[in-house]
């Protein structure tokens, strides 16, 4: 567990609950692919995968990370922040989180942001760096 210094928490879980997939469709955006949203089922056992949440002191949702690890890249990777807590930098430290996390697992982070998502991938270019244009998208790579 990762402690911030306003009380909030990151954590890893185990199992996809059905909060999380409440919280991903009422707080995220138009960019997550169906396909991402699916793979991960309310019960899904995810220890090959990463998932992390953060939650504050009052144990409210504020952000959830998934990266499928099952292979040695990941092929699915969410991102969700609140949108009460969005810029005030959980997405960043989800992400390095989620980055920390896959490298246990020998997992490398890949990130595919469409190019109009201007948050995602400012978020992106912050912790991974620069990205590679292909087509209508960006690839990051975490390593």
């Amino acid at each position: 567990m990762f402690m911030h210094r306003n009380r909030t928490a990151i954590r890893r879980v185990t199992t996809v609950s059905l909060q999380h997939k409440d919280f991903i469709r009422e707080n995220g955006d138009k960019h997550i692919t169906q396909e991402s949203f699916d793979y991960y089922a309310p019960g899904r056992n995810v220890r090959t995968d990463v998932l992390l949440e953060c939650r504050d002191k009052a144990q409210n949702l504020l952000g959830i990370a998934f990266a499928d690890c099952s292979l040695y890249y990941s092929t699915f990777s969410i991102i969700v922040v609140s949108k009460a807590a969005r810029h005030k930098g959980y997405g960043a430290r989800l992400l390095r989180a989620k980055l920390r996390e896959a490298r246990k697992h020998s997992c490398t982070l890949a990130a595919r942001v469409s190019q109009v998502n201007t948050e995602s991938l400012r978020l992106c270019r912050k912790v991974l760096g620069h990205g590679l244009l292909q087509g209508d998208h960006y690839i990051f790579i975490g390593r």
